[in-house]
């Protein structure tokens, strides 16, 4: 199915094949018509540059939409392993031999594999008083560096909003997405919509078995403002941190 292909398409497939035949035939027949072989040529090369244009079009046109990257990763990779594949039927962790087949059972035994129950641990206790860094206030330029520090076709989370679409409203919405981020850092709360995760399973690479959950792994889709919210927190944390020195001078990795 060439979902590319139109009427004008299918116009100019008939007319160079009319003319490619016609040069064909003369050819064939020993006669030379320079003009006769130009016109084939011409229309030739009209109809494979309108095939390609239309397909480059259709291709990006389908990129732009959100809710098709993770259909368009499958088609680039076809393969049977492909780590976008659907997820089979799982296997359940209680050992009797029962195969999860309904959405939510996979996606529970997928949950149990991905979020063990984790081991209890001491409470540490918490210092009571600490030295507060100045913070300057954030300015609606560091936002929109941030929105648009993100791709912009990146998959997104659960509400389906992609970053382009807070890059294009921005010139309307910028002073209402700055007030937002303000009012989060000075209470010290993140909307909670911006902390729940669409968790999508990936399958390891050469596995054998991928009735298995442990054979997946878990990517986590946040909502992208949020995540424009925490890249421009990670910029000021890492400002703060070399301009008070606080990390030591054997420290070699990322200071977030």
């Amino acid at each position: 199915m060439k979902r590319w292909w139109d009427e004008d398409l299918t116009a100019l497939r008939k007319s160079y094949t009319y003319w490619r035949n016609r040069a064909c035939t003369m050819r064939r027949q020993g006669r030379v018509d320079a003009e006769l072989f130009d016109t084939a040529t011409r229309a030739k090369r009209l109809f494979h540059r309108t095939v390609r244009r239309h397909r480059k079009q259709h291709w990006e046109a389908f990129l732009d939409d959100s809710d098709n990257v993770w259909k368009a990763a499958k088609y680039l990779e076809s393969q049977a392993s492909s780590a976008f594949a659907r997820v089979p039927p799982i296997k359940k962790a209680s050992g009797t031999g029962e195969v999860a087949t309904e959405n939510e059972e996979i996606g529970e035994e997928l949950l149990r594999a991905f979020f063990p129950t984790p081991p209890l641990c001491e409470p540490e206790e918490i210092p009571t008083a600490y030295d507060q860094l100045h913070c300057e206030p954030i300015f609606k330029h560091e936002v929109k560096a941030a929105v648009f520090r993100a791709s912009p076709d990146k998959a997104p989370g659960r509400d389906g909003i992609p970053a382009r679409v807070w890059r294009e409203v921005s010139p309307v919405l910028g002073d209402e997405i700055t007030l937002l981020f303000v009012r989060s850092l000075e209470t010290g709360k993140v909307p909670k919509e911006w902390k729940i995760a669409k968790i999508v399973p990936l399958q390891k690479p050469k596995r054998r078995d991928y009735t298995v959950a442990n054979n997946y792994r878990p990517i986590s889709l946040l909502p992208t403002l949020g995540k424009a919210l925490e890249s421009l927190i990670a910029e000021r944390i890492a400002y703060l941190v070399e301009e008070h020195g606080l990390l030591p001078k054997t420290h070699f990795g990322a200071p977030i």
